[in-house]
């Protein structure tokens, strides 16, 4: 068995991998807030956005995580991405 801090040493790697993935996020989201402001589109897409939280939802089932805390999640950074595009849209 690991001892505890090891442990909390892997937590601590994870959460910086998850804080460089979300910084990757918003980079590819702001890149999409310059097309779209390009082609004169609204930020804002329910469409897509349901689609990812279903996405979300079914992954989160076949990897036997709550899918219901999983979509929170996810909607909370869809929440904060569009904040980001929608001051990339005024620049």
């Amino acid at each position: 068995m690991r001892n505890l801090e090891d442990c909390r040493n892997d937590i601590d790697e994870i959460n910086e991998k998850l804080l460089e993935l979300f910084k990757q996020r918003l980079d590819v989201a702001k890149e999409i807030a310059k097309i779209k402001k390009q082609k004169n589109l609204s930020v804002l897409d329910q469409t897509r956005e349901n689609l990812i939280a279903k996405k979300i939802h079914e992954k989160a089932l076949k990897l036997g995580l709550n899918p219901t805390i999983m979509e929170k999640i996810i909607h909370l950074f869809i929440s904060y991405t569009k904040e980001v595009m929608s001051q990339e849209e005024r620049s």
